[in-house]
């Protein structure tokens, strides 16, 4: 039997916080074949970052970490002490979240691929340059040797992940950690990075493990999924299996929680209540405050890791029982609603909203050029009360119609009309004042956030257009 390429054992990782200690990660242990895709899914903050973190040597210096990780067969803490070049020999490969802030500002694509073929692989310059464009050919990217001179600005973000997966393909690394890598994707360029991730896995051999919130889409590439919640794994198993019959009632919550487009009642299945931020590794059962099948074992004790079968394995007292859960429609009240139905087309002589009438927009050319076009002859009507869906691919004009509807880019035809008020006529004081009424929620959140200011100040600022007096504030951001 082959070595695993990836090989975790009882990885803890307790860091300490602004009221005490946070056990981020609890007595984690998986291992990943050369060739195989395993994903790792769970909620935002159940640790999975902080796994891919810890393989890549990338924790804070203050971070107590226990625990075995192996590369290749070789023992992380060992190669750290061997120095630089055992280093570059043996690592993983990281593919961050967000690639446009990962990727150098001030270096072109061709420079960055560059460093890591030159540090990783020893080439020299005249090699590095052919091994560059092949690199990018590998990833899909057309029109490579002019890509090669673009700056990440330049390129659309579906470029810049194919672009980190070049670089971490530059790395020759025995494994490739793959962090959100279809975070602000469209549906299409999701499964086109997704199966280019499939494709470096079959052809390199690498061991891959792959980190999303979305299990629906990861698991059309996985071999294995592993279900991590509050730092610890609480189901394992073949994609089929664990997709199909899930053993345990987190694993359900979460394939519950995935819109079903096809549902005749358009409703959607939350889980209730927050995961909880634990202060030392848990005594019983994390999962059990949100749990249906929670009773007072549950509460006290702490279930084992247990197999169901062949490479399967649950953290659950019950995970016999899990049938007995109700689920998607018949689990759902009626505060969860999305109106009762979907679209009917009659919506009772409802007023209208927002109307856009025969609306164009066109973008200048940065080469003095004819405008070129964005929207056209876009005409919509959205109700009050009512829920619209707009979809489509990456540089459709989704973003473009946002903006035009909110008033902030001007149409160069057409008109725009908030209830009886229409945008082009307004002056800007008139639409500052509006847009009280009117809010827009940025794609980035990060990119959206004054990175200076605190979450309270962040929150504070907007209320000053409504003139609320200072204990209305604070009553607000509380």
């Amino acid at each position: 039997m082959s070595q695993p390429g990836l090989y975790v054992e009882d990885l803890s990782v307790c860091l300490p916080g602004p009221t005490g200690n946070v056990a981020a990660l609890t007595n984690v242990t998986f291992e990943v074949s050369p060739g195989e895709v395993v994903g790792l899914v769970g909620e935002s903050g159940a640790g999975k970052s902080m796994i891919a973190c810890a393989i890549a040597d990338q924790l804070p210096r203050n971070a107590d970490v226990t625990g075995v990780i192996r590369i290749d067969g070789h023992e992380l803490s060992e190669v750290r002490a061997a120095g630089t070049k055992e280093r570059h020999r043996v690592n993983a490969a990281l593919c961050f979240q967000n690639p446009r802030v990962a990727l150098s500002p001030t270096r072109n694509v061709g420079k960055q691929i560059a460093d890591r073929l030159m540090a990783h692989q020893g080439l020299s310059h005249r090699e590095v340059a052919d091994k560059a464009l092949e690199l990018l050919h590998q990833v899909g990217i057309r029109d490579a040797q002019r890509r090669l001179r673009n700056f990440p600005h330049e390129l659309s973000g579906g470029m810049c992940q194919r672009v980190m997966i070049a670089l971490a393909m530059a790395c020759k690394s025995p494994v490739l950690l793959a962090d959100e890598p279809s975070t602000g994707l469209d549906v299409t360029l999701t499964g086109e990075i997704l199966q280019l991730i499939r494709d470096v896995a079959d052809r390199d051999q690498q061991a891959v493990l792959v980190i999303s919130h979305d299990i629906a889409a990861i698991s059309t590439i996985c071999n294995r999924l592993m279900v991590l919640y509050a730092g610890s794994l609480v189901e394992t198993g073949l994609t089929q299996d664990l997709v199909r019959t899930p053993a345990h009632p987190y694993t359900q919550a979460l394939i519950d929680a995935v819109p079903d487009p096809d549902r005749e009642v358009g409703r959607v299945t939350p889980l209730p209540g927050l995961m909880p931020q634990l202060s030392a590794p848990p005594v019983s059962c994390s999962f059990a405050p949100r749990c249906r099948l929670s009773d007072q074992k549950c509460q006290s004790d702490m279930p084992r890791l247990t197999s169901q079968g062949a490479k399967w394995k649950v953290r659950c007292f019950h995970s016999g029982m899990l049938g007995t859960i109700k689920t998607g429609e018949e689990s759902v009240d009626d505060s969860h609603r999305i109106n009762g139905k979907r679209d009917t087309g009659d919506w009772g002589g409802a007023e209208p909203l927002v109307r856009l009438q025969h609306v164009d927009v066109a973008y200048r050319s940065r080469s003095g050029g004819p405008k070129k076009p964005v929207l056209r002859a876009i005409n919509l009507t959205f109700n009050r009360g009512e829920t619209v869906g707009i979809v489509g691919e990456s540089g459709c004009g989704k973003s473009t119609l946002a903006r035009t509807i909110m008033g902030l880019i001007s149409p160069t035809r057409g008109e725009v009309w908030f209830g009886q008020i229409n945008l082009r006529t307004q002056r800007r004081a008139d639409l500052r004042r509006l847009r009280r009424r009117m809010q827009l929620v940025f794609q980035d959140a990060l990119d959206s956030l004054n990175p200076r200011l605190p979450v309270a100040e962040i929150v504070t600022d907007p209320l000053q257009l409504l003139e609320l007096a200072r204990d209305e504030k604070k009553a607000a951001v509380d």
